[in-house]
């Protein structure tokens, strides 16, 4: 009987991972098996739900019971994990991290070190970089189209008199 390779991956953290092929398919990570996806080829929980339109870079990680929808894009070293929804045409890339019960949507970019968690949610247009958190009841609605901004009318301000 043939022991498993050992593989080593260093995950965006620096966290040293020691990992157990137990086929060709699948690898193990701390107890939980993962596949490679067809579309991109980076690592994908047995227990997420992702989606074969969706793109996921041979060096993202989709894990915990995470849900990936239509054509959303998981690049670089990015991670989608505990019961995250990332859908429609959003981009989550570099170092980014997606966690908790977060949802990002529409044509969404997450990117730099940005860390979106517990219930937040990123919708439209917006771009969240850098070394933004956003947490709890956090909402983003962003556009590229540029809105023109009018000033408001300014009310004429009512005089009480006072009659003696």
């Amino acid at each position: 009987m043939k022991k498993g390779k050992k593989n080593i991956i260093v995950t965006g953290n620096g966290k040293i991972l020691i990992t157990k092929n137990t086929n060709k398919k699948s690898v193990t990570i701390d107890g939980v098996k993962y596949y490679r996806h067809s579309n991109g080829g980076g690592l994908v929980a047995e227990t997420a739900n992702v989606a074969k339109t969706a793109y996921i870079g041979p060096y993202a990680k989709i894990c915990d019971n995470a849900i990936i929808k239509n054509h959303a894009s998981i690049i670089d070293n990015a991670t989608v994990s505990n019961n995250a929804i990332v859908c429609n045409h959003a981009k989550i890339r570099d170092n980014a991290k997606i966690s908790g019960y977060a949802v990002i949507s529409g044509y969404a970019v997450i990117c730099d070190n940005a860390f979106i968690g517990k219930t937040a949610v990123v919708l439209g247009r917006s771009v969240i970089n850098g070394n933004t958190k956003l947490l709890k009841n956090t909402k983003t609605f962003g556009s590229l189209k540029s809105k023109k901004i009018t000033p408001k009318k300014k009310r004429k301000k009512e005089v009480a008199l006072k009659i003696c």
